[in-house]
């Protein structure tokens, strides 16, 4: 996925995110960017595309040079992802502090924190779940806290980053009902 990310990345950069999408008539038709002589299909939602422009326009503005032209790029993707899985867990925490011990918040910290899938999705291969993870998390918590705008808002801008974040709309929506119940 990596050179995918790059690939992505440059041509946002160079043309804007929206530009990775068709126009015209054509606006449905898969999309696809030149890179290194490979054609590569665009087929992410567009928070995430936008997340990838601003880490490489981020790379563009420490080094002078595109995306492809260095390894930093790698680096500050991993960096942002990093940083989103560290919010995520700090998130979870406040959440668990709020409705148990202060032991147990700690608890569960370390052990999302130490999950070997989640070092090696975000900070080994660079995948982009943790983009998607963070506002679906939010959704949640948002929803068993009695805040259904905000969770139908959170959960909107998760399905927007990674397409698999629809599959936790049914249980914002049980967890709105449930709350909103009450």
């Amino acid at each position: 996925d990596g050179d995918i990310f790059l690939a992505w990345s440059q041509h946002a950069v160079d043309r804007g995110a929206a530009t990775l999408y068709g126009h015209g008539e054509a606006w449905l038709a898969p999309s696809t960017v030149t890179y290194r002589d490979a054609v590569v299909r665009v087929d992410y939602p567009p928070f995430a595309l936008v997340l990838l422009e601003a880490v490489g326009t981020w790379h563009r503005s420490l080094t002078g040079a595109g995306a492809a032209s260095s390894p930093t790029f790698e680096i500050l993707l991993k960096v942002v992802l990093v940083a989103f899985q560290v919010a995520t867990v700090g998130l979870i925490f406040v959440f668990v502090l709020r409705h148990s011990t202060r032991a147990r918040a700690w608890m569960m910290a370390v052990v999302l924190w130490v999950n070997p899938a989640a070092i090696l999705d975000a900070a080994m291969f660079g995948h982009l779940d943790a983009l998607f993870v963070l506002p679906a998390v939010g959704a949640l918590l948002a929803a068993a806290g009695g805040l259904p705008f905000l969770a139908g808002a959170l959960i909107a801008l998760a399905s927007l980053t990674k397409l698999q974040a629809v599959i936790l709309v049914p249980v914002v929506g049980v967890a709105i009902g449930n709350c909103c119940r009450r």
